[in-house]
């Protein structure tokens, strides 16, 4: 614990260095997009209803009459689906409106060492999200999965190399890329545009994110997904790159998986 609060002092300091403290930083680099803020909640709402169609569509096939598939096969289809949905909803806006490729939506190769430098110093701070929410759970007379997701919970039962594979990509490179252009790139924009701040922006999305999240999420561990998505946030607008948090948490997922040991 000591370790992960020296850490957490250490991410600080660096962020405090790199300006992230300051106000000035977070430019409104989408402001060139030319779309107002009820035009980007309109983009997240078509990029939610994109994977909740493609999610279904997928784990429908797999569940279906003569699928017999398994609940995680399904559950990784699904979020592969749903990331198929949203990548679909993000070209056809693009395309619709080519402004919004000046609006982050592109990955450069610098989001590569910017995103794995934002989920170093994340790890710590979600760490400690992690233990005061497993605190504060068995306070209250809880028994917090230390797993904390039931992705991960269903890896933990057993599952064919095949499934787990499947599911690595889901959770790695399929979530991260559809989250974060749904949440990060749609509808964190909105919020902002609608007059929040960059800070009102990014904690509003992240309570959303929480919420989403919330029927597979054990309850201890919402404090550091919101702890996380604050981070993911932050990055997006400071650097104005949705591939920087693009990238964070795609390492933050597969680092989970390894971590789990499932």
């Amino acid at each position: 614990m000591a370790i992960w609060a020296a850490l957490a002092v250490v991410a600080l300091a660096a962020a405090k260095r790199a300006g992230w403290f300051r106000a000035s930083s977070y430019r409104g680099t989408r402001e060139s997009a030319g779309v107002e803020w009820l035009g980007w909640l309109g983009l997240a709402f078509g990029a939610f209803l994109a994977q909740v169609l493609g999610a279904a569509a997928l784990a429908g096939v797999a569940m279906g009459p003569g699928g017999g598939a398994s609940d995680l096969t399904a559950s990784s289809l699904a979020t592969i689906g749903g990331a198929l949905g949203v990548g679909a909803a993000a070209v056809i806006a693009v395309a619709a409106r080519p402004a919004l490729r000046r609006a982050g939506l592109r990955a450069r190769e610098r989001d590569l060492w910017v995103g794995t430098l934002v989920f170093a110093g994340a790890i710590p701070l979600v760490t400690l999200a992690a233990t005061f929410g497993a605190t504060a759970a068995a306070a209250m007379g809880a028994a917090p999965d230390p797993l904390g997701h039931e992705t991960l919970r269903l890896l933990r039962d057993g599952a064919p190399a095949g499934v787990v594979a499947l599911t690595v990509v889901a959770v790695t490179v399929a979530a991260p890329v559809a989250e974060e252009i749904l949440y990060r790139g749609f509808l964190q924009t909105a919020m902002v545009r609608a007059g929040m701040g960059a800070l009102g922006g990014v904690i509003v999305t992240s309570g959303l994110f929480v919420v989403v999240h919330a029927p597979v999420l054990d309850a201890a561990m919402m404090p550091a997904l919101f702890v996380l998505s604050v981070i993911l946030g932050l990055s997006y607008e400071r650097t104005g790159r949705l591939g920087t948090p693009i990238v964070a948490h795609a390492l933050f997922n597969a680092f989970n998986l390894w971590a789990s040991g499932v």
